[in-house]
């Protein structure tokens, strides 16, 4: 029987990065500690949670594992430690929540959904600042404190919800849009045109609102931008198609005024004030760091048309002059009003024949192209307990090589089932009263047939 529980007790303990090379000598201990949150909380706390992870990490290092300590669990707090390489290590608390009657439901947190949420985040530190121990060097450890400082305040504050955190989150899938032959290849005959035309662009990732219809990227490096790609179109995009020019590149308002003023008729003439004067400097572009097939950074330009959006990728090592925005409109612009037109009544199409929703909830996953889907709704989330067991399932299915299927009941009514073919997994949750396992195998079979009638899932 479950107890009931007070509502959002699932909280964030504290967050921490530390270096046990670094505080070693007495009343220097918290030189190793590179960032602590909370802020507040007292130094003596701050260098005993870490001295305890540190310890953690050396004693089961004497075991020979391949992997250090991971996960600690006590009865009040989940401790979730991740290396993040060059000795450095990142550590998140979660606190257990505790039900009315005091017991701590421990069995509501799942490790494996909050080690992948710890390594989404350096992910996304990554993304921006570029390694740390590559920082470390080129900056020294007060400057990059100050960094640090700055960089995880922010994202604990505004992006940081440990109560919400599901087995959506282990996965970091991409939403693919689904598209007729056609179309996706006039759409790639413009990318190859772009990159004939402008040999400076690189790398090209393709979106319609939040979905992706083509990645110029490697898995990691999609996987780990594709989230601050759905935020600038959230942020920025409108559904409008926009005449000019400043307005067609996803970037804050200063940028616009500036990128507006020296594209505006009235004054691009003057040769003092032309866009064809200055180069990438003048331009606060947004830098990324990619790490495959090498590490380098890039200029991120975001070019923006009614719901679609082409992310160009330039390398920060090459110059050019700001005039390259007008020939990636010029390329881009003509194509894309059809585009956008045949897309919009294909959809049209589709939504008109896919209008029930399904009661069998479902999660499908390809490790293969990170394709993610779902059935699940936001707003009638499944109970936490069935999402961390789903958690743990899917940690269980990697056992099954190449192919194998669990299913597992819980509670009265609800049943999992788990189906792996090679890199491809469904997740089938069925809430039936008095099912047995051979109804839910049949209602596992009907669906895949039905709604996965293209992927092949052996039997």
């Amino acid at each position: 029987m479950r107890h009931e529980l007070v509502s959002n007790q699932i909280s964030l303990a504290n967050f921490f990065i530390f270096n046990p090379d670094y505080g070693q000598k007495e009343g220097k201990e918290a030189e190793k500690i590179f960032y602590y949150y909370p802020p507040d909380e007292k130094i003596e706390k701050q260098i005993r949670t870490a001295g305890f992870c540190a310890g953690m990490i050396k004693f089961t290092q004497t075991f020979k594992s391949s992997k250090p300590c991971e996960f600690v669990h006590t009865e009040k707090v989940r401790m979730i430690i991740n290396e993040l390489g060059d000795n450095f290590w990142m550590v998140i608390g979660i606190n257990v929540p505790l039900s009315l009657d005091k017991v701590y439901e421990n069995d509501l947190l799942s490790d494996q959904i909050y080690m992948s949420v710890l390594k989404k985040i350096y992910n996304y530190y990554q993304l921006f600042n570029g390694k740390i121990g590559d920082s470390l060097k080129l900056m020294g450890q007060d400057k990059l404190k100050e960094k640090m400082k700055l960089f995880f305040d922010d994202y604990i504050e505004t992006k940081l919800n440990v109560r919400d955190y599901d087995i959506m989150n282990t996965f970091n899938g991409l939403q693919f849009m689904s598209l007729d032959r056609n179309m996706y290849l006039k759409i790639q005959s413009l990318l190859n045109l772009l990159e004939e035309k402008l040999p400076l662009v690189q790398r090209v990732v393709v979106m319609h609102s939040d979905q992706v219809i083509w990645s110029g990227l490697e898995q990691e490096d999609i996987s780990a931008i594709y989230q601050y790609l759905k935020e600038l179109i959230s942020k920025n995009a409108t559904s409008v198609p926009q005449s000019q020019l400043a307005s067609k590149f996803l970037v804050d308002e200063n940028a616009k005024n500036l990128m507006s003023s020296l594209t505006n008729p009235s004054t691009s003439n003057n040769s003092e004030n032309s866009i064809d004067q200055f180069d990438q400097e003048y331009f606060e572009f947004k830098r990324v760091y990619l790490d495959k097939p090498d590490p380098e950074q890039f200029y991120l330009i975001p070019y923006n048309l009614s719901k679609m959006t082409f992310f160009v990728f330039i390398p920060t090592s090459q110059s050019f002059k700001l005039s390259l925005l007008k020939e990636i409109d010029e390329i881009l612009a003509p194509n894309l009003v059809l585009f956008i037109k045949e897309i919009s009544e294909q959809q049209l199409k589709r939504s008109s024949i896919f209008t029930e929703e399904k009661e069998i909830k479902y999660i499908y996953f390809n490790r293969l192209n990170l394709a993610q889907k779902s059935t699940l709704n936001k707003t009638k989330d499944l109970p936490k307990h069935l999402m961390a067991l789903i958690a743990q399932l899917s940690k269980d299915l990697e056992s099954c090589v190449p192919s194998g299927e669990i299913f597992v009941k819980s509670g009265k009514d609800y049943w999992i089932a788990c189906k792996k073919s090679d890199l491809r997994e469904v997740y089938v949750v069925v809430c039936q009263k008095n099912a047995n396992l051979t109804m839910i195998d049949e209602e596992v079979k009907q669906l895949c047939s039905t709604d996965f009638s293209n992927i092949f899932f052996m039997e």
